[in-house]
């Protein structure tokens, strides 16, 4: 049990993953959003199609985090709250990054996605989305979609435990 005092404002993470399932079987897409440090929303579930490749399979969690991080900001908007753009997806596959800000023209999985698909656009969207590498052992939506043994897990509890306590760390003295 994690105690942590209310805090002012309001800060957003999500993290985006996937896993690249094979021979035939269906991908694991996992997202994991915090706010203020708590993980607040959560979801792992099989990719509707098969992926020919991680970096595939990568872009296509990135946009179910996409969606995600659109449907909370909505709610937070009508709710009065400030919500900063672009938001941002932390996601642990370099070649799911570069295709987010189309930076990668020559990319090997070039005709493996149709860059004319809606959700496709609305993913490569910079004014809405910016997505940004986080490091593998930092990526805590890893729980979502691997099996990890116990120290694996354990780490990445303690990311998620050490950001809560940081952001609480961070709005000391705004007593409101």
């Amino acid at each position: 049990m994690l105690d942590v005092p209310r805090v002012w404002g309001t800060q957003w993470e999500t993290f985006t993953d996937s896993d690249l399932a094979g021979e035939g079987h269906r991908s694991r897409t996992g997202v994991i959003t915090m706010v203020n440090g708590m993980v607040s929303a959560w979801r792992s579930n099989k990719q509707p199609v098969t992926s020919t490749s991680s970096a595939v399979a990568e872009i296509y969690a990135l946009s179910e985090g996409c969606k995600d991080v659109q449907f909370i900001n909505w709610r937070a908007e009508e709710l009065g709250v400030t919500v900063k753009y672009p938001a941002v997806i932390r996601c642990d596959n370099q070649a799911a990054v570069t295709f987010q800000h189309g930076t990668c023209v020559s990319s090997r999985i070039r005709g493996l996605v149709d860059l004319r698909e809606p959700w496709i656009k609305e993913l490569r969207d910079g004014k809405k989305i910016s997505a940004v590498h986080v490091p593998t052992g930092e990526n805590v939506a890893d729980m979502l979609t691997k099996y990890l043994n116990r120290t694996s897990r354990e780490k990445l509890m303690e990311i998620v435990r050490s950001k809560a306590k940081a952001v609480a760390g961070s709005f000391r003295g705004h007593d409101r």
